[in-house]
Parts: C-alpha cells; structure tokens; sequence
C-alpha cells in the first residue's frame, strides 16, 4: 500500500504526524511531498498503485490550492488535517470528500489506526476504497449493451 503524503515544510520536524508518516507504518511505502507543484505532478503519473493521500493544510491558501487540484485527489482516499485553531475551513475542506479528518493535534496512534484501516480495506476491495462498486467484465458488458439498445 501507499502513502502519498503532503506536508509543508513549516511542520516542525520533531511533529509528532511528520515522525509518523516518515517513520513508522512499516506496511506502507511512503512518498512525502513539502510542495503543491510537487504533490500535484505525483497525481498525474498514471498506473500506479492504489494510494492513500495524507494532506496536511496550514492555511486556506493551501486548502483552496488542493480543493482546486479536486479532480486528482478524488481518485484516492484522502485524510486531511486541518490546523487546529481554523474550525472555519471545514466547509470548504468537506468539497475533497476526506475519508477521515481531523487537527494537528490528533494523536498519532488514532491517525495510525486510521491508515492500517483504510489500508486494509483498500488491499482486500480496489472498489472499496475510492467509493466505487466493483463491476464485472460481464457485468459492464451487459450494461454497455442496454445503453446501446441491443
């Protein structure tokens, strides 16, 4: 599984979340992104793996900059973190569909919990993961043809 994380690089390095995605979660290979031009040319490559995406927001600069990068982060589960004096950002943060969200002041143990599960759930079912039902090739078939009237 993978972490896609980004995290500015005013997060104090000693930060318990930064230790964490960089450090611990043995199961997850980790790519860790301090720019949005960075984050948001990781998105476009095609054909990778089922990812997670952490996003770490310091401002609503930064919020409105993923919000509008919108259409690549909806094909991933994505867990944000909010700073934790801006209780007036969670309207427009709900517009990415997070998963799970929470502060900077979260413990690392419940957003470790948070990952191992939406890990788990994503390995066992693709589908689960981004929201979307799993189809069978028959399945698609016989539903393309009833579009198509035969």
């Amino acid at each position: 599984m993978n972490l896609i994380c980004y995290m500015p690089a005013e997060l104090a390095a000693n930060h318990p979340l930064r230790r964490l995605m960089l450090h611990g979660m043995p199961k997850f290979t980790r790519q860790v992104y301090e720019s949005l031009p960075g984050l948001e040319r990781r998105l476009t490559c095609p054909g990778e793996p089922e990812s997670i995406l952490v996003l770490v927001v310091s401002d609503l600069q930064a919020l409105e900059s993923l919000v509008a990068m919108g259409d690549l982060c909806q094909a991933h589960p994505v867990v944000l973190v909010l700073p934790e004096d801006q209780d007036s950002l969670h309207g427009l943060a709900h517009r990415l569909r997070p998963r799970f969200m929470t502060s900077l002041t979260c413990a690392s143990a419940e957003m470790e919990a948070v990952l191992t599960r939406l890990g788990s759930r994503t390995q066992s079912d693709p589908g689960a993961a981004s929201g979307r039902a799993k189809i069978s090739p028959e399945e698609r078939r016989a539903g393309s043809e009833r579009e198509l009237g035969a």
